[in-house]
């Protein structure tokens, strides 16, 4: 049998038992030799004097639960972690492991050493693979058996469609050289962001302004855009405004139509003769001449511009609309316009 030595008392009791109780006496024995200060036959075992404190280490992901919204398909979306060190002693971050392929981290190189109450961010992403979604675990191991995990849940979301207002703008009858705008709205009624890539327009006399792609329509958010026609020449003309983008319906279209209108006028003097008879040296007669625009009554009905040359002299400047004079009419700093019936 082996012996019991301490450093305050030794103790040694003898059991009789029979051969058969033998095993038993024996594991009794070793058990209280081995909770023993020191002991022999007892050599690796740890005691008071060769026990090792286990270090105060720590580490943690913050959030502990990251979730990823309405994620189309092929699309990403990424959100920022933090690694925290919360013990008292420095740590190596020797890996961060994920268990599902649909997400992924950026922003840390492993091994990480990260000393007490130190942090580092990273960055963590889902790419949407299905409607479904998917599930996982983020694990941050260190070089002593450390660990800690973070759920990770990302959720799918139907492709979305882009409405229009209108799918057809129709301008009717604008005067050459004159126009006439319409409003389009692009709404994005899905729940995920459409990604608007090209915006489009075909036709003579047709042009948008107010939007320019590329452009994020967010999920239920609408934008305007202005579509405008300003022929150049008389005659029907069409056109369309084209919309590429990543929803339900790539390619959303709205047809558009309108007729340039040569601006028709006609002057009249009435009367067309002035006689001022006999008038005395140094003085004056006056007469009255009534200058007349006699063009069509109706929208957009031409103006005449007078413009004053000199003294007793009138030049006929060229014709303008209502809305929108031309430059050339703007020039004429003196000038009276002149309205057809349509807009007295």
């Amino acid at each position: 049998m082996a012996r019991l030595n301490t450093a305050t008392k030794s103790t040694v009791k003898t059991y009789r038992a029979s051969t058969a109780a033998g095993w038993a006496t024996a594991t009794l024995f070793v058990t209280v030799a081995c909770g023993a200060m020191t002991s022999t036959g007892c050599a690796g075992m740890a005691t008071n004097s060769n026990a090792k404190a286990t270090p105060l280490e720590a580490v943690q992901i913050t959030p502990s639960d990251m979730t990823f919204s309405n994620v189309k398909t092929g699309e990403r979306s990424t959100q920022t972690a933090t690694l925290v060190n919360t013990g008292t002693e420095a740590v190596t971050i020797e890996q961060l492991a994920m268990s599902s392929a649909e997400f992924s981290e950026s922003g840390l190189t492993a091994p990480l050493s990260l000393g007490p109450g130190q942090s580092k961010k990273f960055q963590v992403s889902y790419t949407g693979s299905s409607s479904t979604g998917a599930s996982g675990t983020l694990t941050a191991m260190t070089s002593t058996g450390g660990r800690s995990h973070v759920k990770l849940k990302g959720s799918g979301g139907a492709t979305p469609t882009l409405s229009l207002s209108t799918t057809a703008l129709s301008f009717g009858n604008v005067l050459v050289d004159g126009s006439g705008t319409k409003a389009v709205t692009l709404k994005n009624s899905g729940q995920t962001n459409i990604q608007v890539s090209q915006i489009g327009v075909t036709g003579g006399g047709f042009s948008i302004s107010g939007l320019a792609a590329p452009v994020t329509i967010s999920a239920g958010q609408s934008v305007a855009l202005e579509a405008k026609f300003a022929p150049v020449a008389a005659g029907a003309m069409s056109g369309a405004i084209s919309i590429t983008s990543d929803a339900q319906n790539p390619t959303a279209t709205v047809a558009l139509n309108g007729t340039g209108v040569a601006a028709a006028y006609t002057m009249a003097l009435s009367p067309t003769s002035v006689s001022f008879g006999n008038v005395n040296a140094g003085s004056s007669a006056t007469q009255t001449v009534q200058l007349s625009n006699t063009a069509p009554r109706g929208p957009g009905s031409a103006h005449a511009l007078l413009c004053c040359a000199g003294p007793g002299r009138a030049l006929l400047k060229r014709s303008c609309t209502r809305r929108a004079p031309d430059r050339a009419c703007r020039r004429c700093a003196r000038s009276r316009s002149l309205p057809s019936p349509a807009a007295r």
